[in-house]
């Protein structure tokens, strides 16, 4: 049943406190969640630590939410984990190794070395850095980040080009 089910139903089952709803529902947050909360901590120790209050959180916080869309959902569960990193440490730390490529500028195969990317980040406003955090690490896809940060869908993309093109033009100067 769960294999199949809608973000909605997983939701709703969770609410009514069926575990093997929320069991499932974890497994959609799983990934996204830990890789967010990786990107902004110092150890994978210390993101699984976070990730872990945070599902706790989410659990508990469920009996008082009300599924208006998946957008919604996502907002919630996002405030929550930013929350649970707020009382942690409020500086960025970057897994070079987990990010996905950005454009034509290669992180995976080791050309650009972690402290680079790490102060062309510190570059970018925090909105950008959050943008190309959650869509490069977490793989939110832009309509998603859109739901989690509550702005347009064009204006986040527009926010992601530009970040993307700051990036580029940072890392140049470390080459």
């Amino acid at each position: 049943m769960h294999a199949t089910a809608t973000l909605a139903q997983l939701v709703e089952g969770s609410v009514k406190g069926d575990t093997g709803s929320f069991r499932a529902l974890v497994e959609v947050l799983d990934g996204k969640l830990f890789l967010y909360l990786r990107s902004r901590t110092n150890s994978r120790d210390e993101a699984l630590d976070t990730l872990q209050d945070a599902l706790v959180d989410i659990w508990l916080g469920l009996k008082r939410f009300e599924y208006r869309s998946d957008a919604a959902f996502y907002r919630f569960v996002y405030t929550i984990a930013k929350r649970k990193l707020s009382k942690i440490r409020r500086t960025v730390s970057v897994p070079v190794e987990e990010m996905e490529e950005i454009s034509d500028t290669s992180f995976a195969d080791g050309a650009l070395d972690r402290v680079a990317v790490e102060k062309a980040l510190l570059a970018l406003d925090e909105v950008a850095r959050e943008i190309v955090v959650l869509r490069h690490w977490s793989r939110f896809s832009l309509k998603e980040i859109s739901g989690l940060l509550d702005m347009s869908e064009e204006a986040v993309r527009v926010r992601h080009h530009r970040a993307l093109a700051t990036l580029r033009t940072q890392l140049k100067t470390y080459d």
